[in-house]
């Protein structure tokens, strides 16, 4: 694909994923799930011409808090019925998979697009995940269609995550 089709179509993606993101918050607040989005990170980088702000990726997209439950997620769109493994990006399932150790679930929240469905994927399952490999709806928590979404099911049958019998829990938190 050429370069021009190429930055068309990120820039394209990137619309949806941002439209995707303001109506999944919309949808948590008013399932009475807070959102907290975390802001688009960047840093003042001096070159030549003097300073300039340069983007650096954030660790996940959103902390959302729901009868004492935490979870941290990021916002994913697809086309189609499956997530495919080069979907994943790794600074994200890293911090994703570091956050399990301390709230009730991690994950990314997927839309299929064309199918309007979303899921849950949790880091775990992500991480399972080998090149070529894809997840199906049914592999995650399906959550609805965006329109009718049932995100309060993310929280459901969660209870505090018990301590790893093999680990003490100064490792847990020093190695999350």
């Amino acid at each position: 694909m050429p370069t021009y089709a190429r930055a068309r179509a990120g820039r394209i993606a990137q619309k949806v994923g941002g439209q995707f993101e303001i109506i999944l918050a919309s949808r948590a607040r008013s399932a009475g799930i807070e959102c907290i989005r975390i802001p688009d990170g960047c840093k003042m980088v001096r070159g030549s011409k003097g300073y300039s702000l340069k983007r650096v990726p954030t660790p996940f997209d959103y902390v959302m808090l729901y009868n004492n439950k935490t979870i941290v997620l990021d916002a994913k769109t697809v086309e189609g019925k499956s997530f495919t493994y080069s979907s994943i990006i790794t600074h994200q399932l890293q911090s994703l998979s570091r956050c399990e150790h301390h709230v009730h679930r991690s994950g990314y929240i997927v839309w299929h697009r064309d199918i309007d469905a979303l899921a849950f994927y949790s880091a775990t399952l992500l991480r399972n995940l080998r090149p070529r490999d894809s997840l199906n709806i049914k592999d995650g928590i399906d959550l609805g269609s965006l329109s009718k979404s049932n995100l309060a099911r993310l929280f459901e049958q969660i209870s505090p995550r018990p301590i790893d019998s093999q680990h003490t829990s100064a490792d847990i938190i020093s190695h999350g």
